[in-house]
């Protein structure tokens, strides 16, 4: 919306009032906003924020943003004004916009992070199961293949080579056990010998 006025507030260009004195005109506040927009004008130009009916309902009054300039060469000020929510509806949009696109990126982040977690957790449960078997003794399970080589497949393989290492040593314990009841038998044999 763009009117010119004179440094007095008579329009000089007006859809509606040209050539009528706008020096009184109060928004629904009491604020003589022409004598506001004429002054700033005279002070190299600026702002004046006013409320005004719209266009579209007059009942309805919304805010508006004018700025003033003076051209001294002609003794005219032209304003030039936009409701507010004419002039903040893009910003709104792209608001919207940046709601949207932070929403599906905060879910995408924690579809992607439980995906991860799960690809991190479930060879650690693996892990964590064959020690608690090993801790009840049992040697006889399959070895742990887990597929990736970062710090959990190291620790597969590090339970693995340990496993193994306990069942050779317990293989080793148990024939030796058995040999030292066969010569205990033997040696048990021979006593008797001697002794019959």
């Amino acid at each position: 919306y763009m009117i010119i006025t004179d440094e007095n507030g008579v329009a000089l260009a007006h859809p509606e009032e040209e050539g009528v004195s706008l020096w009184e005109e109060e928004d629904r506040n009491g604020e003589k906003f022409i004598q506001h927009m004429i002054d700033v004008a005279q002070e190299d130009g600026g702002f004046t924020n006013y409320d005004w009916p719209l266009p579209t309902n007059e009942n309805k009054t919304e805010e508006k943003v004018a700025f003033s300039k003076l051209d001294p060469n002609w003794g005219w000020v032209v304003h030039a004004s936009a409701y507010m929510q004419d002039f903040n509806a893009p910003a709104y949009t792209i608001l919207k916009v940046i709601y949207t696109v932070a929403i599906l990126a905060i879910a995408i982040g924690i579809i992607v992070s439980l995906f991860y977690a799960k690809r991190l957790v479930n060879p650690l449960n693996k892990v964590i199961e064959q020690m608690q078997e090993i801790a009840k003794g049992n040697l006889n399970l399959q070895a742990l293949q887990i597929g990736s080589k970062d710090e959990t497949g190291q620790l597969a393989e590090t339970l693995n080579e340990m496993q193994s290492s306990l069942h050779s040593i317990v293989e080793n314990v148990h024939r030796a056990a058995d040999n030292i009841s066969s010569q205990s038998e033997q040696l048990t044999q021979a006593a008797y010998e001697v002794s019959e």
